[in-house]
C-alpha cells in the first residue's frame, strides 16, 4: 500500500511540475531554439509604442552540454533599464547571432553520439567514453565566451554566470535524478538499492565523482558499473570546474599584451595533465584537477580563436579544420582491446577537438549540413536519460531471465524520453520566470531528498524478516580475522592499512618461526595457519597481506619490485620454518597481457611461470617448507563480480538458487593454465606443497562449482570475491589437512588433475 501511495504521489509530482507555455507577453521572454534552422541564440527586440522607452535584451546563451552534453551553446546578456537606438539594437542583434558557433554544435552532437555508442556497445566503440573530454573542452570554450561577454559588467558578472548555469543545468537533472531514485525503490531489491542509495546524496548535491574516488573499482570497474546514475559524475566535475572559471578567465586577463594570463593558465594545463596521467586510474578519471587541462583547452580556444581569422587564410583554415575532425572522429572507430583511461588517445582528440574549434572560426564550410543541429539540441537530455534506461533494461533481462537486444531498445526508448523532456520540461523551463524555475527545481530538490533520506521504508521492509538473507547480509563487508598482534610500519608499507600491511602476532612461546605472505586472501585465511600453529609451538609469526599482489608470484609488479630487498633481507634475518603463500590468482585489468596469472600457458618460456619460478627460488633459500595456496574454481570477473548482491536479490525474490552453483569443467579446471604452472613449480621445488581449497567448491558427481549451501542458503563469495564466513568454514578443513600433508613431507596428486 504504501508504494502505491508513493507511485500516484510521485506521478502528482511530476505531472505538476511540467512547466506549461502558457505565459505570454513580457512573462514569456524566450530566447531558445524552436528548430533545426533557428537554432542560433538570438536577440529579442521588445519596443513599447508611443515613445515608451525601448527595452533589449541581448542573447547569446551557448546551450553545450555539461560535461556530456550538459551544456548546449547559449550565452545571454542582458541589459535592461536602459535606453538604446534602433541602430546599436540592431548592430547588438546581428553580432549576436553572427557568433554562433554551427561547428561547436556538430561536435556536441558528436561526442554525444559517442557517449552513447560506448555505454551501449563498449566492445565496438571502445573509445567512445572520450565524448566526455570532448564536452569538457566545449565547456571550457563556452565559460569563457560567457564570461567574456559579460566582462565589462563586473558587478554583475559572477550572479549572471551562475545563474545561467543553475538555470540550463539544474531543473532537468533533479527531475531525471528523482526519477531515477524513484524506481531504484521499485526496480530494484533491498541489496541493490542499499548500494545504489549509498551514492545518491553525492550525486543529488553533484558531488559523485569525489565519492566515486572512495569507491573500490573504477568507472569501467564492474563493481560501480551498474550504478544508475553513474554518469552524473561528470556533471560534478562540470560544477566543481564552474567555481574556479570566472576565476581562470580573470587570470587570462593578466597584461594581455605580453599574454602573461595566457602562459599562466598553460601552465596550469600542463600541471593538470601530469596529474592526470602520474595518478591511479580512479583518481585519473574521477578527479576534478585531473580534468581541469581538458577545460584549459577550451578555454584557451575561445581566447584564440578570433586570432586565427588574422593568422590564417580560409583555404588553411578550412583544412585544418577537416583533419582536426577526422582525428576527433576517430572515437567511433572499433578497437579489438579494451582501453582504458589514462590513455593517450584522450590527449590525440582533446587536442583535434580543440583545433578543430579554432580552425572553424575562418573556415568555408557550413557543418550544418551534417544534419546534427536536433541531436546537438536535444543533447542534455540524451546525456541525463540514457544510463539510467541502459542499467534498468540490464537489470530486468537479467530479472527475467530473457535474451532481449537491451542495447537497441535502450537507444530508442532515451530518444523518445529524451524528446518529451526536451519540449515538455526543459524548452519550457527555459522560457519560465524566474520564481517558476526556483519553485519547480526546488520540488523536485525536495523529492529527491526525501528518496534518499526514507527509501528504506519502501524497499523490502520485511526482508529483515528473513533470517537467511539477514545473514548473508552480514557478508557484504568482506571478512578479516586479524587479531592478537599488531601493525608494523616498516619497508614492506610505510603505512599499514588494514587489513594490509606487516602485521605481528603477539603471545608465542614456543621455538618455530613462519611467514605469512599474499593478497588479500591471506589476510582472510591467516586465521586459519594461526589456529593450526598453538602459541605453545610458534616463536614468531608474521602476515603480509598486500594489495591485489604478492611477493613470491608477481615479480613484474612494480610494487612488488619494491619489495624484493625488504623481503630478501627479512627473510634471511628471520631463516622461516615455513613460508604460506596465500593468494587468489587473478587478472588484474593493469597487468601486461602476457605475464597475468590466467593468461594462457606459454609452455616453457611462460613469463608467469617465470616469476613465478624467480620468486619462489628466493623464498627457498632461507625456509624450510613453502605452502602454495592452488587455484579458487571461479574466475572474480564477469557474472562472478556482485555475487553476493546478485544472490541475495534472488533471496528477496524467491527465485531459483540452483542456477547460482553453475556447471565446470573438471578436466578443464584442473589443467587451467594456473595449474599447469603450479605443476611445474612443485615438480621442481622439493620444499613447496600445494594448499587445495578448490575441492570443498566443487560437486564432483555434477560436475558443478558450488556457490552457496542450498540447506543454509548461505553464499560462500561475497561481491568482490573474497571468501565469506561461510566460505572460509568450507576450507577448514582441506586447509589443515594440507598442512599436515606438508609437515609430514606427503605430497597428494591431485587424481582428477587430468
Amino acid at each position: 500500500m504504501a508504494k502505491f501511495v508513493l507511485f500516484l504521489f510521485a506521478i502528482l509530482a511530476v505531472a505538476g511540475g511540467l512547466p506549461t507555455e502558457f505565459e505570454s507577453g513580457d512573462q514569456a521572454e524566450c530566447f531558445y531554439p524552436i528548430d533545426a534552422d533557428t537554432i542560433y541564440p538570438t536577440a529579442k527586440l521588445k519596443a513599447k509604442l508611443g515613445g515608451q522607452i525601448l527595452q533589449v535584451r541581448d542573447v547569446f546563451e551557448n546551450i553545450l552540454a555539461a560535461s556530456q552534453a550538459q551544456t548546449e551553446y547559449r550565452l545571454l546578456e542582458e541589459q535592461s533599464g536602459k535606453e538604446l537606438n534602433d541602430d546599436k539594437k540592431l548592430h547588438q542583434i546581428s553580432a549576436g547571432a553572427s557568433e554562433f558557433r554551427e561547428d561547436v554544435a556538430l561536435l556536441r552532437a558528436f561526442a554525444i553520439l559517442a557517449v552513447l555508442a560506448y555505454h551501449h556497445w563498449p566492445s565496438i566503440f571502445p573509445l567512445g567514453f572520450i565524448g566526455v573530454d570532448i564536452f569538457f573542452v566545449l565547456s571550457g570554450f563556452l565559460m569563457f565566451r560567457i564570461l567574456e561577454s559579460a566582462s565589462n559588467r563586473f558587478d554583475r558578472v559572477f550572479l549572471s554566470f551562475y545563474y545561467r548555469r543553475v538555470k540550463r543545468i539544474v531543473p532537468l537533472y533533479y527531475l531525471i535524478m528523482f526519477l531515477i531514485g524513484f524506481s531504484i525503490m521499485f526496480v530494484y531489491s533491498s541489496v541493490w538499492a542499499k548500494q545504489y542509495f549509498r551514492f545518491y546524496f553525492a550525486a543529488v548535491f553533484f558531488y559523485s565523482n569525489l565519492e566515486l574516488l572512495k569507491a573500490e573499482g573504477d568507472y569501467f570497474s564492474e563493481n560501480t558499473e551498474k550504478l544508475p546514475f553513474l554518469h552524473t559524475w561528470s556533471l560534478g566535475v562540470e560544477m566543481q570546474f564552474y567555481l574556479i572559471a570566472p576565476v581562470l578567465y580573470y587570470i587570462s586577463r593578466i597584461k594581455p599584451d605580453l599574454r602573461i594570463g595566457e602562459m599562466i593558465l598553460l601552465c596550469c594545463l600542463f600541471i593538470s595533465l601530469y596529474f592526470q596521467f602520474n595518478s591511479t586510474p580512479i583518481i585519473s578519471f574521477y578527479h576534478p584537477f585531473g580534468r581541469i587541462w581538458e577545460f584549459l583547452c577550451g578555454g584557451l580556444a575561445s581566447l584564440f580563436t578570433m586570432k586565427n581569422r588574422t593568422t590564417f587564410t580560409q583555404f588553411h583554415s578550412t583544412l585544418l579544420s577537416i583533419i582536426s575532425l577526422i582525428i576527433t572522429l576517430s572515437i567511433f572507430l572499433p578497437f579489438f582491446s579494451k582501453i582504458t583511461p589514462p590513455s593517450l588517445f584522450q590527449i590525440v582528440i582533446t587536442i583535434s577537438s580543440t583545433g578543430f574549434i579554432i580552425f572553424s572560426t575562418n573556415c568555408t564550410i557550413s557543418w550544418s549540413r551534417f544534419n546534427l543541429n536536433y541531436i546537438s539540441t536535444i543533447s542534455y537530455a540524451l546525456y541525463l536519460v540514457h544510463f539510467p534506461v541502459l542499467r534498468f533494461l540490464q537489470y530486468f533481462q537479467q530479472y527475467y531471465d530473457q535474451e532481449i537486444y537491451v542495447s537497441l531498445i535502450s537507444l530508442l526508448i532515451t530518444f523518445l524520453i529524451s524528446i518529451l523532456f526536451h519540449h515538455f520540461y526543459e524548452k519550457p523551463m527555459l522560457r519560465a520566470r524566474k520564481f517558476d524555475i526556483l519553485i519547480v527545481t526546488l520540488k523536485y530538490f525536495a523529492l529527491c531528498l526525501l528518496i534518499g533520506w526514507k527509501w528504506e521504508m519502501v524497499v523490502r521492509p520485511d526482508c529483515v524478516r528473513n533470517s537467511a538473507i539477514t545473514e548473508n547480509q552480514r557478508f557484504l563487508n568482506s571478512t578479516y580475522k586479524i587479531e592478537g598482534g599488531h601493525f608494523v610500519a616498516d619497508g614492506f608499507m610505510k603505512q599499514p592499512k588494514p587489513p594490509f600491511g606487516h602485521y605481528v602476532y603477539d603471545g608465542n612461546k614456543g621455538h618455530l618461526k613462519i611467514a605469512i605472505i599474499g593478497n588479500s586472501w591471506a589476510a582472510q585465511e591467516a586465521h586459519l595457519v594461526r589456529e593450526y600453529f598453538t602459541r605453545e609451538e610458534v616463536a614468531e609469526m608474521h602476515l603480509f597481506p598486500y594489495v591485489a599482489y604478492t611477493f613470491g608470484l608477481h615479480g613484474f609488479q612494480k610494487e612488488v619490485q619494491e619489495q624484493i630487498p625488504f623481503f630478501m633481507d627479512f627473510l634471511e634475518k628471520l631463516q622461516p620454518d615455513y613460508v604460506f603463500l596465500l593468494a587468489r590468482f587473478v587478472s588484474a585489468a593493469g597487468d601486461p597481457v602476457e605475464r597475468r596469472d590466467l593468461s594462457p600457458f606459454q609452455g616453457p618460456n611462460d613469463l608467469v611461470l617465470d616469476e613465478y619460478w624467480k620468486g619462489i627460488s628466493n623464498i627457498s633459500l632461507f625456509t624450510k617448507k613453502i605452502f602454495i595456496q592452488t587455484h579458487q574454481p571461479f574466475e572474480c570477473h564477469g557474472n562472478d563480480q556482485s555475487l553476493l548482491n546478485r544472490f541475495l536479490d534472488a533471496l528477496q525474490n524467491s527465485r531459483d538458487l540452483s542456477k547460482f552453483n553453475r556447471h565446470i569443467d573438471i578436466v578443464e579446471f584442473y589443467n587451467s593454465p594456473v595449474y599447469k604452472r603450479l605443476r611445474i613449480i612443485f615438480e621442481k621445488c622439493p620444499k613447496c606443497y600445494p594448499i587445495d581449497i578448490a575441492e570443498p567448491f566443487i560437486d564432483f558427481k555434477q560436475n558443478r562449482a558450488l556457490v552457496y549451501d542450498p540447506n543454509t542458503q548461505l553464499v560462500y563469495f561475497d561481491n568482490t570475491c573474497h571468501l565469506t564466513e561461510a566460505g572460509l568454514k568450507m576450507i577448514e578443513k582441506p586447509f589443515r589437512q594440507s598442512i599436515t600433508n606438508g609437515i609430514n613431507n606427503v605430497r597428494v596428486s591431485n587424481r582428477r588433475s587430468g
